[in-house]
């Protein structure tokens, strides 16, 4: 029995709406509506009146808000099949996006936090001058980034004998030259601002270097992982420099953002809404993840 002032709410019901979603979501594209539309505006109207209840209401709003969830689940289910059961290329673009945000983003950690701690936790000549180039380099136009790489990369720079240019793997390049700054720069700020708050203690305590060093190093998980978060948005977002430097060759270079904007160059505005939607639950379920892995790192 529910208890006073809640709203009873049982799995049948739940299920209920997750099988009205799934025929209203199959339905329209069985009867040819126009598919960015509608989405759009049901799903944008259901949140808005959805939000507003819980507002008014409170938490007696919950079993409401689960069927809503599971219609929103229902409903986006089929559309995502019949999307990508018409879209050949669609898996091939979502794959290489992760593969170039991920892998750009694991390079530019990998880089990025060893540096930043070590600058975060030790004072060293020019430091003020390395933060004021990291400061600046957060303002790095990508365009230009992806035009210092062409050049790098191309046939008669530096490195054009390696063959990278028009590669996946010089798209990793170019997105690791934009994140790597903002990641060792928002380390750097946090290990230092942690650094000064726990020295004093653990200098009373009677901590010596190497236990101060783990002490900041437990303090600050949490802001090494939002740093980590935030080059993580930049490159999952990126265009102008995997652009330039991967010149958007079908089938080989094709990625999400990149394609987004092509189809609405050329009015394919169904296609570039399904590609944000893929991307927008991509970005979600990694943010997730390391939201919850933050969760746990934090004293």
């Amino acid at each position: 029995m529910p208890k006073d002032g809640q709203e009873p709410m049982g799995d049948p019901t739940a299920l209920l709406f997750l099988a009205l979603g799934v025929v209203v979501g199959g339905i329209l594209p069985v009867i040819g509506l126009v598919i960015d539309l509608v989405v759009i505006g049901i799903l944008a109207s259901a949140g808005i009146v959805f939000l507003l209840v819980w507002v008014v209401r409170g938490m007696r709003t919950r079993g409401l808000l689960v069927c809503a969830l599971a219609f929103s689940i229902g409903f986006v289910l089929p559309l995502a099949v019949w999307f990508v059961l018409t879209t050949r290329d669609i898996l091939q673009i979502t794959f290489l996006s992760l593969y170039v945000t991920g892998t750009s983003t694991l390079v530019s950690t990998a880089i990025a936090v060893p540096l930043g701690i070590a600058l975060g936790l030790h004072e060293v000549g020019g430091q003020r001058l390395v933060r004021n180039i990291l400061f600046t380099l957060y303002g790095l136009p990508p365009v230009l980034a992806g035009l210092l790489v062409f050049l790098l990369l191309s046939r008669g720079g530096p490195l054009g004998f390696l063959g990278l240019l028009f590669t996946p793997l010089g798209m990793v390049i170019a997105q690791v030259v934009v994140v790597t700054p903002i990641i060792l720069g928002i380390t750097t700020s946090v290990v230092s601002t942690v650094e000064r708050r726990v020295k004093e203690t653990a200098h009373v305590l009677g901590a010596d270097r190497r236990q101060l060093a783990a002490t900041v190093m437990h303090e600050a998980a949490a802001g090494v992982l939002t740093a980590v978060m935030v080059g993580f948005g930049r490159a999952i977002s990126e265009v102008g420099a995997v652009f330039i430097v991967g010149g958007h060759i079908q089938g080989q270079t094709q990625v999400l953002t990149t394609t987004i904007i092509t189809d609405v160059q050329q009015a394919a505005y169904a296609h570039a809404v399904g590609l944000g939607a893929i991307l927008l639950v991509l970005g979600g379920i990694v943010y997730a993840l390391l939201f919850r892995l933050q969760e746990r790192t934090l004293p």
